[in-house]
């Protein structure tokens, strides 16, 4: 902790004006790394509208190509997503920013993600077929058009890895 030494104009002596952040450990369980090798195979459609990705034990991710959104995801039968996450590149303006013409300067940003376009997405297999990466490429309607991807590796224990 770091406290002033004596009384300034605006906090007392002994006024805590910082001090340390300690991560707390919330009783999660410890992350573990699965070798590739170790994960069921996995098996992949490229389908004209979508890019389904089947495992074991009812595991099925479906990449919608007009979207580029991971829209299903099951385990076991279960739902597990209710929609996809739509890629954002908006971040809410701080007073530094409204001072100097930030959030109008880069309002082309906000709506980037909601309004891109997708033109191409593609899927290959990875580790004999133990996971599958569906990589998403577009444009942003940005003032300058920008390029975006999203890439997404469905891994056969389930896991995704989104990029």
């Amino acid at each position: 902790s770091f406290t002033t030494k004596e009384r300034t104009p605006w906090a007392d002596e002994g006024y805590e004006v910082a001090r340390v952040q300690l991560p707390l450990d919330a009783g999660s369980p410890e992350v573990k790394p699965v070798p590739l090798a170790a994960v069921p195979k996995l098996s992949y459609e490229d389908g004209a509208e979508r890019i389904t990705v089947r495992g074991d034990k009812g595991l099925k991710a479906v990449i919608d190509k007009s979207t580029g959104l991971l829209t299903t995801f099951e385990a076991g039968g279960t739902a597990l997503l209710l929609s996809g996450a739509v890629p954002n590149f908006w971040r809410a303006p701080t007073d530094n920013d409204r001072g100097n013409g930030q959030h109008t300067r880069n309002q082309t940003w906000r709506d980037a993600g909601a309004r891109r376009t997708v033109e191409k997405v593609t899927a290959r297999p990875l580790g004999d077929g133990r996971a599958v990466t569906v990589t998403v490429e577009g444009t942003l309607p940005t003032s300058t058009k920008s390029a975006y991807s999203t890439v997404y590796t469905v891994f056969g224990n389930g896991e995704i890895k989104v990029d």
